[in-house]
């Protein structure tokens, strides 16, 4: 220290003390013999004070030499270090670093700390900056040879730590970015490469030309030195262990290029060339060998020995020279450099790139103004080559272009998506993982990249990806701190599946993007974030329909001339699905609202009928026939106030999502009726139904209602979908012609809610029950299918036939059916798909297997490892719903016993017992004891179910939930009949507990059976009870559907109620409650302008009352009325549903029609669903003859029938302008003097009689049939209308012969209206469809008498048939 402390005497004490301190760094880094410490410290003084520059003079005594561990250990925060600085320069480079960058980055923050190393090549091949006290990694921009193994000071730095764990990455710190030139610290060399003078070529080097020649004569030691141009750096690849790069030179006049293979030798390793090269440079490569690849179809290729040496005839000056200062650098660069380089546009007739890549190279000398701007490429994209469209989709050829660019977003790191210039995405997926992650701010340069035009419709429509044959480097380092940690360690299994599964670039854009989407959804409440993966693999497979592509040939790729890849050409699909969230499917469809649509016949309807018809209207939208398809993943649920109203509480389970700001419904729809799907942003209604598929039921293969509760807490995808959004209105119009006037309207309120079936859901993540029905019912099949085939072997074909020795008949003996024959009932079995050989690309670490793959030789790139797998590497064959697609098995795939399903093997004591559904009432308003009992008795929902116990009560040691029905739980018994009673939160499990379906009844942490033994009432001498024992169901009881009991004597005696039809309620013997169904044909609201302020509802449907239209197959209808004021209002009462209707009312009109009502106990169920976009028309009705329809007048009540008859002539008619609020007559103002509006509505009716040869009958036409009935034009009624408005009201009415009228016959209006009814245009033959008039009472024969001459005959006559016709149709 003396030696080196004597050339700084005139130093102040200051200066010496920080000299000191330098001293004893550089000695303890060991970087040099203990003799040369001194002459490297004053070097490192020497080269301090030059950089520094005018106050060289001075010592910084501000920065600090900090040894490279202590950097690493204690620097967590991306940091900037530069010696040339000053205050204001660093200020203005903060300014403009924060100018350039995006919003949430911060410029880098600066620290005043020297570094010092040797600079040499790590275990990964990558540059080292190595001290005595460690090693951190380096990035440059370019390297340069001379720096190998040599001790430098690094002035000019950046320093970026890893804020996530990284796989691969020997150290945890960070690494370190040179945005300046390192300057060495001693003047001669110690190791390193010799490399030939600038200027200086190697003696008896060839050009590209040349050697290309030589690679078809191979000769025995025949070592080549090659010259050329560098056309290209090939991603570093990890092929079984052997790391290599593939170095393409080209020559002058760009016609012949020639690919070198730089791998690893015995004795040296050539892989850091790669960070000394850069495109365009000119170097001479010695010692080449010929070599074959036996992956390339045995194509000879140059490849390096230990002898081999990079020479660099002519480096850039930038690399070496224009380093010493990190602001110049930047500024000199972007202004030198090309904003956009395009290659290869031209179009090729041959749908390939030749040309394109033959004739494509960056020429550094043309001028910034010349290259063609972004927008013209985007433009020339979309004419990018041939297409050929097949169905939907179009085939597209990409470009091969080279781009200059700035990133501005990562989108994912992981999954190697990045946004340039704000508008270009950028996806390196295709490629091996960049060593040193791109960065916000990143200039980088991309030669040989594909661009494709609108690949993805979730990615950004211009698209740069890159493949093995792309070159990426980085110019620039970026300034900016980034906005923070971006994707998922486990996005890392992304790249890994794209390379297993052979998905276009198409899928795995979507695939990245709706793994961003589940995790917002579903993560962490839901799913477990390293299952995310795993779920959208399932969710691709469900939903995509594109075809995969062939297996990748990386060497082709990257060696073969033309170029072709993988993305050469890639496919626009013109509907690719939306994965959305269940608070975004809500908002969207909510968001189109219903528009008010006037009603038929709005124009005739007063003030009461338009807005009773109004009251009520509804939008249906289907997901899977947008323009985009809608799918939705989220948990099937119970409806349950812990996730589906707005007042949040305590999650009841571990799947309700805990409350966070992010999460927070804005607003939820939901139902007592229905299930729910929910996902972590909110949760929805669903009218769910499914089919039936139990092989002892004779229902099999019939919608029904959702009855299996095993669906409950499934993670499923649905596709398939309906978005219901109901309308509830109160309004006051006066008329149709004020319906654009909003203030009528006091109150709207929505319901949204989704309809579909469960044989369009696929499951993701199956709920405990769920795997346990799938394994059983595979169980089942299984044995079927084993059992069949052991026939089938016995008996060929599973016929055997025998000639009788007499009479040669053939006598034909059929196999019996098994259970699991029917069409459908097959096991599904999920096979292993094999993985072909490839290459796996460095740097990638497949942190997540998603999909079971066998133990096939692959492959592997470098950084890549199956450090983790997500399923088995084996797969058994699994359960299958039929008709449903099981997308993700059970975490125990393997077929165990039941007991050791999760869940199953915990001891958990509990008591059940199996009891079959027989009845249930609907969900009512019910008085019940609020709370534990001390706030009193209250109103709550509740409902009750009649059921009969099967067996009795049992114990356990553990949740049996669904397993097998055993024999202990069907001992023969006599049947105990047991009422079930629901109140409160249990009213959440009506939408799964179904008439004539078996459950077990499960309570958990207890054995005493006493708790599933009902109370009754105390039975008294004489006294005959005809009541079962009730059963009050507490909140913590759990059903479990049994689809298939066993051993069940019992059970075939609980025979299911018959159900009855539409027309069996109309002709059915006088009846007080009955159960039926029928398919919705109308729906209707009837209000009560006095409205009942009940305060029950949590929605404004108080005092709603509901008309239904039902009809069966036979075309007879039924109206049906619902009173919705003590009941929450069910969902699905839609036109096309068919409803299964319980518990109601039986009732005949005083005129004898038959109609139902409901009542306190009414249950509605919806069990079939139908296309109520364009809801299912009502069966064709049936021809009738009036003859016969009158004699049977009284049967056929409630029938729809098509008369094609005369029309005889007009008994009546009446047209009228009616006030539209009070109906009297309105002229110039209403006749009524207590009334002041001033709207007015035309109405009229028609009385007809029509004869068709059998008989005849009297219909009446209302307003809407009017003008077809009068046969007159737009224009005649429009002018018939006006023409009426002195008058107000015309009536005419058959006496005698003729038509008359009350008032003056001499009005031209009524004789023009008497001379219409009279002429052929109304008496004329028509096809009518109607309907037997419900204000017509059925009465007996009267005696009529008939005049003819001077005799006078009675006779008995039935009353004239009294029909109201629905549609016209004149023949």
């Amino acid at each position: 220290m003396e030696d080196f402390m004597k050339h700084f005497k005139d130093k102040s004490e200051a200066e010496r003390d920080w000299l000191k301190e330098l001293f004893e760094c550089v000695s303890g880094q060991q970087l040099c013999a203990e003799e040369r410490v001194c002459d490297a410290c004053v070097c490192l003084v020497t080269r301090i004070q030059e950089t520094i520059g005018a106050h060289a003079h001075t010592l910084p005594l501000s920065y600090r030499l900090l040894p490279v561990s202590e950097l690493v250990a204690r620097q967590h925060v991306p940091c900037v270090s530069n010696l040339s600085w000053g205050t204001n320069q660093h200020r203005a480079w903060v300014r403009e670093a924060e100018s350039l960058t995006l919003a949430n980055c911060k410029a880098l923050s600066r620290v005043n700390l020297l570094l010092i190393g040797c600079l040499r090549e790590g275990q990964g091949r990558e540059w080292r900056l190595t001290d005595g006290s460690g090693a951190v990694r380096c990035e440059c921009v370019s390297f340069s040879p001379l720096w190998l193994n040599r001790a430098f000071l690094l002035p000019h730095w950046n320093y970026i730590p890893h804020n996530a764990p990284q796989h691969n990455q020997e150290e945890a710190g960070g690494y370190l970015e040179l945005i300046g030139s390192p300057l060495p610290l001693l003047s001669d060399r110690e190791g390193g490469l010799a490399v030939q003078p600038r200027g200086v070529e190697l003696s008896g080097a060839m050009g590209v030309r040349e050697a290309t020649e030589c690679l078809s004569n191979r000769q025995r030691g025949l070592r080549l030195h090659v010259k050329g141009t560098v056309r290209s750096l090939l991603p570093l690849l990890v092929i079984c262990g052997n790391s290599f790069f593939i170095l393409r030179l080209t020559d002058d006049t760009n016609t012949h290029t020639l690919s070198v293979l730089v791998t690893v030798s015995t004795e040296s390793s050539c892989l850091w060339w790669r960070d000394c090269l850069s495109v365009d440079q000119s170097v001479c490569v010695s010692a080449l060998r010929v070599c074959a690849l036996r992956s390339w179809k045995g194509n000879r290729i140059l490849c390096t020995t230990d002898r081999s040496a990079l020479h660099i005839l002519s480096p850039d000056a930038h690399v070496h020279t224009q380093h010493t200062h990190a602001h110049n650098t930047h500024n000199t660069y972007v202004e030198d450099s090309l904003s956009l380089v395009e290659l290869g546009l031209d179009q090729c007739d041959t749908g390939t790139h030749t040309d394109a890549q033959t004739d494509t190279q960056m020429d550094t000398d043309t001028d910034t103004q010349d290259a063609p701007a972004m927008p013209n490429i985007v433009d020339a994209s979309e004419e990018a080559g041939p297409e050929s469209v097949q169905a939907a989709v179009r085939v597209k050829q990409s470009k091969v272009i080279s781009y200059q660019g700035v990133v501005t977003e990562v989108v994912n790191e992981g999954a190697g998506l990045y946004v340039i210039d704000g508008k270009v995405g950028l996806c390196l997926a295709f490629q091996p993982t960049l060593r040193r992650s791109l960065r916000q701010g990143d200039t980088i340069e991309l030669y040989d990249v594909h661009f494709l035009y609108r690949p993805c419709p979730d990615s950004s429509p211009s698209m740069l990806c890159a493949c093995l044959r792309t070159s990426l480097k980085v110019t620039t380092f970026s300034r900016s701190t980034g906005s923070g940690v971006t994707g998922n360690r486990d996005d890392g299994a992304l790249p890994r599946l794209l390379l297993e599964k052979n998905l276009t670039v198409a899928q795995y854009l979507w695939l990245s993007h709706v793994i961003n989407q589940l995790r917002d959804s579903l993560v962490p409440t839901l799913v477990r974030e390293g299952r995310v993966c795993v779920m959208s693999h399932c969710l691709l497979e469900c939903v995509w329909s594109g075809e995969r592509e062939k297996r990748r040939d990386i060497y082709e790729e990257m060696l073969n001339e033309p170029h072709s890849c993988l993305l050469s050409q890639y496919c626009v699909y013109g509907s690719v699905c939306e994965c959305v969230s269940v608070r975004r499917c809500v908002s969207l469809f909510q968001s189109e609202g219903v528009s008010l649509v006037p009603p038929a016949g709005a124009s005739s309807l007063c003030q009461t009928e338009l807005n009773a018809a109004l009251s009520w209207s509804h939008r249906t939208a289907q997901g899977n026939r947008r323009q985009r398809p809608l799918v939705l993943v989220g948990v099937l649920d119970l409806p349950t106030r812990a996730h589906c109203s707005e007042e949040h509480t305590q999650p009841r389970t571990q799947h309700t999502p805990t409350d966070s700001p992010q999460h927070t419904p804005s607003r939820t729809h939901w139902s007592h009726h229905t299930l729910c799907l929910r996902d972590q942003t909110g949760a929805v209604a669903c009218v769910v139904t499914e089919t039936s598929h139990d092989d002892d039921d004779d229902d099999e293969g019939v919608q029904r209602a959702v009855f299996n509760t095993a669906w409950i807490g499934s993670l499923v995808c649905v596709q398939k979908f309906t978005v219901v959004t109901e309308q509830f209105l109160q309004s006051d119009f006066p008329s149709v012609r004020h319906l654009k006037n909003n203030k009528y309207i006091k109150h709207t309120h929505y319901r949204v809610y989704l309809q579909f079936s469960l044989d369009d859901v696929h499951i993701l993540s199956p709920s405990v029950a769920m795997a346990t029905h799938l394994l059983h019912a595979g169980e089942r099949r299984s044995r079927g299918g084993e059992k069949r085939r052991r026939e089938e072997h016995k008996e060929p074909g599973g016929k055997r036939r025998k000639m009788e020795a007499g009479g040669g008949q053939k006598e034909e003996q059929v196999k019996d059916k098994n259970p699991g024959e029917e069409e459908g009932m097959t096991t599904a079995s999920a096979q292993p798909t094999p993985a072909t050989p490839s290459a796996q690309l460095p740097g990638r670490t497949a942190s997540a297997q998603p999909t079971p793959t066998t133990a096939t030789p692959s492959a592997q790139l470098p950084g890549r490892t199956a450090s983790a797998q997500a399923t088995p590497t084996t797969a058994t064959p699994s359960a299958q719903l039929p008709g449903r697609t099981a997308s993700a098995q059970p975490t125990a795939t393997t077929a165990t016993p039941s007991a050791q399903l999760p869940g199953n093997n915990r001891p958990c004591p509990s008591v059940s017992v199996v009891i079959r559904m027989d009845e249930k009432e609907g969900v009512a308003w019910k008085n019940a004891v609020v709370g534990s009992g001390a706030e009193g008795a209250g109103l709550c929902l509740g409902f009750s179910v009649g059921a009969a116990a099967i067996g009795p009560t049992v114990g356990w040691g553990w949740n049996p939930r669904n397993e097998p029905m055993t024999e202990r739980e069907s001992a023969r018994e006599k049947n105990r009949k047991v009422v079930l009673v629901f109140s409160g939160q249990c009213v959440r499990w009506f939408p799964v507990l179904q008439p004539d379906c078996c459950y077990r009844l499960v309570v958990t942490d207890t054995q005493d059976s006493s708790v599933l033994i009902g109370s009754s009432v105390v039975e008294r001498r004489g006294v005959e009870l005809h009541t079962s024992p009730s059963l009050l169901v507490r909140s913590d009881w759990k059903f479990y559907s049994l689809t298939r009991p066993l051993l069940m004597s019992p059970y075939h005696q609980l025979r299911p109620s018959r159900v009855m039809s539409v027309s069996d309620i109309l002709d059915c013997s006088p009846v007080d409650v009955v159960c039926f169904q029928g398919f919705v044909s109308q729906r209707n609201s009837l209000y009560d302008n006095k409205t009942r302020n009940t305060g029950l509802t949590e929605t404004h449907t108080e005092g709603l009352s509901v008309r239904l239209t039902l009809c069966d197959q036979s075309g007879r209808s039924l109206q049906v009325y619902l009173d919705l004021s003590h009941t929450p209002y069910p969902p699905g009462l839609l036109p096309g549903n068919t409803l299964l209707l319980s518990g109601f009312q039986r009732k005949v009109s005083r005129t004898g029609n038959v109609y139902c009502k409901s009542l306190p106990v009414s249950s509605v169920t919806v069990i079939s669903l139908g296309d109520i976009s364009s809801p299912q028309a009502p069966p064709s009705p049936p021809t009738m003859h009036l003859g016969h329809w009158g004699l049977q007048c009284g049967e056929n009540r409630g029938i729809v029938g098509t008369v094609r008859g005369h029309v005889v002539c007009v008994l009546s008619l009446q047209l009228q302008w009616a006030c539209s609020v009070c109906a009297s007559v309105y002229t110039k103002s209403c006749s009524r003097s207590q009334c002041f509006s001033n709207s007015s509505v035309f109405k009229g009716q028609a009385k007809c009689v029509v004869e068709d040869g059998t008989g005849e009958g009297q219909v009446w036409f209302a307003s809407e049939q009017l003008q077809r009935l009068l046969g007159l034009v737009d224009s005649q009624w429009e002018g018939l209308q006006r023409a009426l408005r002195v008058r107000g009201l015309l009536r005419i009415y058959t006496s005698g012969r003729g038509l008359v009228c009350d008032t003056d016959g001499t009005d031209p209006v009524l004789q023009y209206v008497v001379c219409l009814c009279s002429s052929n245009a109304v008496c004329r033959l028509v096809s009518l469809t109607c309907k037997t008039n419900t204000h017509s009472r059925t009465s007996e024969e009267t005696l009529k008498r008939f005049s003819r001459g001077e005799r006078d005959f009675m006779t008995r006559m039935n009353p004239p048939l009294q029909l109201t016709c629905i549609s016209i149709l004149t023949e």
